[in-house]
């Protein structure tokens, strides 16, 4: 039997000084994660979805994985390092229509603006970053 205080993973931070710290992560937080999935990041069953961020800082695993995954809900993961034209690549291959990121990754997205595919936005119905 689990409760809700029963760890169900273990995330690791570098910290400011020495080896990497634990952080464990209770059953009780996938709560608080499919409630932000829901009310904030706007997920629905018909969404594509899309996190950019990695899955090695806790926005890309909490939001990007562990989410999506507690309501059900498919994901797409690109193990590639982030690349505008590849992004823009996924988007309109899947027809990505919620993507969240981080803030630098939007504003690599519109620091190209010559490489800005406009036909992207045809598919996205929420945009949203952490």
């Amino acid at each position: 039997n689990r409760s809700f205080d029963d760890d169900f993973l273990m995330m690791f931070t570098s910290g400011t000084t020495g080896l990497a710290k634990s952080v464990p992560v209770p059953l009780k937080a996938i709560l608080a994660f499919k409630g932000y999935m829901t009310h904030a990041v706007d997920l629905r069953e018909e969404d594509m979805f899309w996190n950019l961020a990695d899955p090695g800082w806790a926005y890309g695993l909490y939001y990007g994985i562990t989410g999506p995954l507690s309501l059900g809900h498919g994901i797409i993961m690109d193990e590639r390092s982030f690349n505008v034209d590849q992004a823009i690549e996924l988007i309109k291959k899947y027809k990505v229509s919620n993507l969240t990121g981080s803030p630098t990754a939007f504003r690599m997205f519109f620091g190209f603006k010559e490489k800005f595919d406009p036909s992207i936005k045809q598919h996205l119905r929420v945009v949203s970053s952490a």
